[in-house]
């Protein structure tokens, strides 16, 4: 079974801070509750936010290796926190367009822009790793070679 290193423990707490503070800031500038809550997409929310979560707890200890990942992670992280708080609070106008729709569509666009040039692997112990599409290791080398080479052939026109 995986253990949580101490990275992972640290921006588990630290995500759990930044929760609380977000918290308190939507709490502070929301009008008053909300009367009816559609319970199905609060559920589906509540799931997407803690995946984001665990998400990045297991990425961001990784941030040096691509902040463009780490910061569309952190981007996702809120605008999917607000999304979920919405359902029990209403939500100002600008906070829902700064907040909870920039973060998401920025995040998910830094994600997106990073993500082909990132390899995130989970080894047979539970272990994550990630690194830049461009660092080259032992048989990666290889197939990339060969991925290339077999590309070549299929643009090449076959000659008689």
């Amino acid at each position: 079974m995986p253990t949580i290193t101490k990275e992972q423990l640290y921006t588990l707490i630290g995500s759990l801070i930044g929760v609380s503070v977000l918290s308190g800031l939507f709490y502070w500038t929301s009008p008053g509750p909300v009367k009816s809550m559609y319970w199905g997409g609060t559920v589906l929310e509540g799931l997407f936010f803690l995946f984001i979560l665990f998400w990045n707890v297991v990425i961001l200890p990784h941030g040096k290796s691509s902040k463009t990942l780490f910061f569309g992670s952190l981007l996702l992280l809120v605008g999917s926190y607000a999304n979920f708080f919405d359902n029990f609070f209403i939500q100002p106008q600008w906070q829902d367009w700064v907040i909870e729709n920039l973060s998401l569509n920025l995040g998910a666009a830094l994600f997106d822009g990073k993500s082909h040039q990132c390899r995130i692997t989970v080894d047979h112990m539970g272990e994550f790793s990630v690194r830049h599409g461009n660092e080259q290791t032992g048989d990666d080398s290889q197939v990339n070679d060969e991925q290339h080479a077999h590309r070549r052939r299929l643009a090449k026109p076959e000659q008689q």
